[in-house]
């Protein structure tokens, strides 16, 4: 998404999370070839706006907001180990 291209994902833990389905790729609900296929046609054929797709992922998952949210996570954990003992 970072290049600005559409994901193709199995619906699982945390994909729903990534890809909005329809906007920067698609999410299939099975494993099924033909499924996974008509989506991979579907994504390859479509116009997306490569520049909404970056921008969103950037936004979401740039390495600013994900040190961010991994600093908060572990300022959290040693207080909550310190907050216990």
């Amino acid at each position: 998404m970072l290049a600005g291209l559409p994901v193709v994902a199995t619906r699982n833990f945390g994909s729903e999370d990534i890809v909005l389905n329809g906007h920067n790729g698609f999410i299939i609900s099975s494993r099924d070839p033909k499924e996974y296929a008509d989506c991979l046609l579907e994504a390859l054929t479509k116009t997306w706006d490569q520049y909404s797709i970056r921008q969103s992922a950037v936004e979401r998952f740039g390495s600013d907001i994900v040190y961010d949210k991994l600093l908060k996570l572990y300022e959290s954990l040693i207080k909550n180990h310190y907050r216990d003992t």
